[in-house]
């Protein structure tokens, strides 16, 4: 029981942390349709190796997981053209093929596209708590890909009517530095980057 208490904390920190991401992507549903948690073929229709594939799936645009049923402790993951990073070890592997994966009994497969910059807020209690808004920037590979967030009040339906901002993380491979800007003139808690981390 102690055991799966402690999975349990630390799944419920993993959801904390993942907030802002969660947010940006749906607020793309919200805005541009598109689904948060969607089918591979959605983001890769000219890969045909994804088309039959049920048991994988993005969350955004740059996390893919891969469930696993219970009494697996294996499972084969097909990723798609491109750089790959294990979510949870930093592993780096190509795309465009199917691996066949040792899965611990703690995790799920998770991987994290590359290029990708990818922020971790700092886990809390609840989402009013100004430390939720202080971030880690995980860059990985080059960081080619920058995100955008949302920051809006938190309560109402006011971003329906424009009051939000959107801040945008990017990475500087060259200068190894990053950037964060900031658009809109919600006043509403702001999201700071505490650090980036290359990975």
């Amino acid at each position: 029981m102690h055991g799966s208490g402690s999975a349990c904390r630390e799944l419920l920190r993993l959801r904390m942390a993942l907030l802002p991401y969660l947010y940006a992507a749906f607020f793309r549903y919200y805005a541009e349709g598109l689904p948060p948690f969607r089918a591979l073929v959605l983001d890769y229709p000219d890969d045909e190796q994804v088309w039959g594939i049920y048991d994988q799936y993005l969350v955004g645009d740059r996390l893919l997981v891969a469930p696993v049923v219970a009494g697996n402790y294996e499972r084969s993951i097909y990723l798609p053209a491109g750089e790959w990073f294990d979510f949870w070890t930093g592993a780096r592997y190509a795309g465009g093929q199917s691996l066949t994966l040792a899965v611990p009994v703690e995790t799920i497969p998770v991987f994290v596209k590359g290029g990708a910059v990818f922020p971790m807020a700092t886990p809390t209690l609840h989402t009013a708590d100004p430390e939720g808004y202080k971030l880690t920037a995980h860059i990985y590979g080059d960081g080619a890909l920058p995100i955008t967030l949302i920051e809006d009040d938190g309560v109402s339906h006011a971003y329906r009517q424009g009051h939000f901002n959107r801040c945008t993380l990017a990475w500087d491979q060259s200068a190894r530095h990053g950037s964060l800007q900031r658009s809109g003139t919600c006043e509403c808690p702001e999201y700071t980057v505490d650090k980036w981390a290359e990975m």
